[in-house]
This record gives C-alpha cells, structure tokens and sequence, in this order.
C-alpha cells in the first residue's frame, strides 16, 4: 500500500487551511440579497459571437493580457500551464492573484458587484457562489463563445452531467466551466478488512462476510463492531465532521438516499420531511461508533484521526486516501434499500471548484479569457490537474478514469516544475493498481452523485442547515426539532431573499435533476 504523504502545502493541507469555513459560507448575506433580481440567469437575448481569429492556422488573441482569480491551491495553474496557453493562442497569462481558502466573499463579491471595470478576466470559486454571482449580472453567460472553440462539443459531452447541469448553469445557461468535481466515497483500512480474527468474529455475529456495507443500516453495524474490537487499541469504527462549515454535506448522503429534497415546487422546505429526519437519524447513530468529542469534529479533526490511524471506515471526500493512503482503499458510499428491494445511493457532490468570466471587461479580453478557462477545464490539462497532489482538484470527466489518467496518479505531473508552493513533483499512488481503484471509486461516485444548492442563497442555506445538524450532534436537539428549525429559517430566507426570485432559480434547478433521473 501507499504512504501519500508528501511535503510542502498539499491536498491535506488544503482542506485544513479552512476549505469549509463558516466565513466561506457566509456569502456576504445581506450584499446580496439586495442584488439584482432582474432575469440575468436566463431571459437575457442570446448573443452571436464570431469566431476567434487564426493566424496560420492557429488561434491568435493579438497578445492580450489575462488576468485570473483563484484560491492558494487552485491558483498555481496558471502558472503551470502559462507557457502552453500563451503558445496555443497568442495570449498573456499574468501572474495569477490568489486568495485564501474559502475566503471567496472577501475576494471576490465586492469586486464583482456594481464593478464596471473588472479586475479580473477570470475568476475561480466554489461552486456553491455561482447563483449569488449569477444574481449580480455580472458573470458573462459562456455558450455563445463556447460554441465557437474547436473540440467544444466532445468536451462537453465528456463533463460529468451532474456537474455540467447543476453545477455550470443557472436558469439554463452556462456561466461557469468545471475545475474541480468534488464527491464523497467510502474509505477503509484493509489490514481490518482482512484480519481472519475480525472476520471470524463479524461473521458470527452478524452472517455476512466482514467488507465495505451496502447499506447504511449494515454500516451502523459494522462501525460498532469495528469499535467493539479495536476500541482498546485506540481505534473507531468511523468519524464525521460535525461543525456546520460541512456537517451537512454527509447529511446529503444518508437523506439524498432516503429520497430527500430541498424545496417543494412552491419553495416550501422539505429537508424536515421523514427522508430528512431518518438520514439524520442515521448520522446520530454513527455518532456512537465515533472518538469522544465527535460532537465537535472540525474537518481538520476527522484528516487528524484517519492519518494517524484512529478510524478503521470513513465516508469522506475522495481526496481523504489521495494524501493518507497507506494501508487503505476505496469504493462507493453504502445506500438505502427502497421498497423494491433495489439499493439507492447518493454521493455528496460537496464543493467543486468554477471557472467564470466577469461581463464588464472588453469583448476581444472576454473571448479569450473564455477560451483559456476552457483549455485549463479540457482534459488536455485537467488530467494532469486532478492527478497533481498540490492543488486538490478531483476528477469530472470522461477522460479522468481513462488508463492514461489513471496512470498519471503514479506520475509527476509534465506540465509543471516546482516552487515554494509546489516544492515537490511525484505522483500520488506508487501503484496503478491502487490508482485504479481509487478512480474507479471516484467514478462510481458520479454516477450517484447529489447535488448540492446552486441558486442564490445557496451558502446561506448550507450555514443553517449544518448549524442544526450540530445541534442534534451535541444532543442540544432532537433529529427531528434540528430540522425542523431548519426548515424555519428556511423558510425565512425564501422571504428575505425574494420568493419569487428564489422560485425562479430553484425551478430551473428542479427542472435540471429531474431531467437528469435525480
């Protein structure tokens, strides 16, 4: 097995330098509840932009300058791909203007609103601002320039359909290109997995081969075995994060399987609903299986517990094994089973990373900065992205679970040298085999993935619901009284923000993962 630890500012330490904080969350509330509520997120005349000249058969741009926006860890990319992208296209990547993790409504939202000049021709940010920066009309709708760039339709094509619909698009139109596709999934630590004695004993107990459960009943059991036997030696069954910044993201798994939704069609919250309810139910329950002090787990807490060996099983993002892999393996998150006896599963698709365009900047810079955030989406340089363990990107596309990508896990990445940032240049896994297990793991995730809000509000919501949910965690409340007060404040933000607004932006939104089979 793997030792993914590797020095310098990696995965681990991104999540740790406050991916998901409640700053994060924040999303300057009332700023943006006061932005414009005209119909920038799908109303607005669709536009014919000309084709991007070629000189000699190549793209020129006539060198303009690209400025680009991104956190610490994502930002470095353009500086990877500068000298690729400047030769492709006659541009000029300038030195990209990064800011902390998850501190997007202090980098960006002032800027963007009310800004007639941009300072930025391209911008990175969680996906979970992009209804709140659709809402300010300042974000450029991509698809008439896209339709236009060569390779654009099998690009497209290839972008998991989670991804491309509910998390690129507002009202139906795309403001906003995948950098980062974010899931959970199920992690062990084989050596539990296949100790004779453990499965000697689980068999008796319980009549079924020790291994990763199918459900989230068999995963309730399992946790409890496994902290039963290994207990003395200082090690759980599992953990999860419970502070708000994030506790909500494994209530999309257990709830998402159960059949929960946000909203009615007539914005009346359902996330109290029994599906609700019991999937928060289910999280208690785990809760038992947990290290003391589960109560107030801070995502920094449970990558503390697994690298140091303290938790046998854990649903986490798919980054958890890429930066402390060793002695561990992936699959797809355990489900609930359904009337027809069938097993639903549903993998938070929790963060992910956007690359947008601001409007208010000249035309000529708005086409070529399209057409660069699409060359750093394409495969042709996210393959190397997702496979590089200094910037925490995850796979979205197709060609992410080809073999060459999965190969590339064992791999420097080409593209780039090393830096202060960046000082070290290896692949994540030392094994294709675990590699492949590992994309196989992300790729089935995918396939089941929930997503999480993208209308504006959509951090503001998050907040509310992971407050509650700590709540019931520290047994301040009741599943049930957690979530009902939840669905209160729900309630209210609907109000606060506009119920016509937010009817018009969840619509389309239901619209979308219907069409989609979620």
């Amino acid at each position: 097995m793997d030792d993914n630890r590797v020095q310098g500012i990696t995965r681990a330490e991104a999540i740790k330098r406050g991916l998901y904080t409640l700053g994060a969350l924040g999303l300057g509330g009332p700023l943006l509840a006061a932005c414009g509520g005209d119909d920038e997120g799908g109303g607005a005349a669709a536009k014919t932009i000309a084709a991007p000249k070629t000189v000699d058969g190549k793209l020129d741009f006539g060198g303009v300058e690209i400025r680009a926006l991104g956190d610490e860890f994502l930002g470095p990319i353009w500086e990877w791909y500068t000298d690729d992208l400047e030769k492709e296209a006659n541009i000029q990547i300038a030195k990209p203007v990064k800011f902390a993790f998850g501190t997007e409504s202090q980098a960006v939202t002032p800027k963007l609103i009310g800004n007639t000049d941009a300072p930025w021709n391209v911008i990175s940010y969680a996906a979970w601002f992009l209804g709140d920066f659709v809402a300010t009309g300042n974000l450029e709708p991509l698809d008439p320039y896209l339709k236009g760039f060569e390779g654009y339709s099998d690009y497209n094509a290839g972008v998991t359909p989670v991804f491309r619909e509910l998390y690129c698009k507002s009202k139906g139109q795309t403001y906003a290109l995948m950098a980062d596709g974010d899931t959970h999934g199920f992690h062990y630590r084989v050596s539990y997995m296949e100790n004779p004695t453990l499965q000697r004993s689980y068999r008796r107990q319980y009549n079924r081969d020790l291994g990763p459960p199918r459900t989230w009943d068999e995963y309730i059991e399992l946790a409890a075995f496994l902290t039963k036997e290994l207990k003395g030696d200082g090690v759980y069954g599992t953990q999860w994060a419970t502070e708000p910044a994030v506790s909500w993201s494994w209530w999309l798994d257990t709830a998402g399987s159960l059949g929960v939704r946000y909203f009615d069609e007539s914005m009346k919250p359902t996330i109290n609903s029994d599906a609700g309810v019991k999937g928060l139910e289910i999280m208690l329950r785990l809760s038992e299986s947990s290290p003391p002090g589960v109560e107030n787990f801070s995502n920094n807490d449970t990558i503390s517990n697994w690298q140091e060996g303290k938790i046998a099983t854990q649903a986490w993002w798919q980054d958890l094994t890429e930066f402390a892999g060793k002695d561990s393996a992936d699959t797809r998150l355990p489900g609930s089973m359904g009337s027809d006896g069938k097993i639903k599963i549903t993998s938070a698709m929790a963060f992910s990373r956007l690359l947008s365009v601001p409007k208010n900047q000249p035309d000529e810079a708005k086409q070529a900065a399209v057409w660069a955030a699409y060359r750093i989406s394409h495969p042709d340089y996210s393959l190397y992205s997702v496979a590089d363990p200094y910037n925490g990107l995850e796979p979205y596309h197709t060609a992410h679970w080809t073999p060459e990508a999965v190969e590339q896990y064992t791999k420097p990445n080409p593209k780039r040298g090393t830096a202060k940032d960046y000082p070290e240049n290896k692949g994540i896994f030392t094994s294709v085999e675990r590699a492949q297990n590992h994309v196989d793991a992300i790729r089935t995730s995918t396939e089941t993935g929930y997503p999480q809000p993208n209308w504006p509000g959509a951090g503001e919501y998050l907040r509310v619901l992971g407050t509650e949910i700590q709540a019931a965690a520290s047994g301040q409340k009741t599943a049930k009284g957690a979530l009902d007060d939840a669905a209160d404040e729900w309630a209210a933000i609907v109000e606060k923000r506009g119920k016509e607004q937010q009817q018009q932006f969840y619509s389309a939104f239901l619209a979308s993962a219907k069409r989609l089979g979620l």
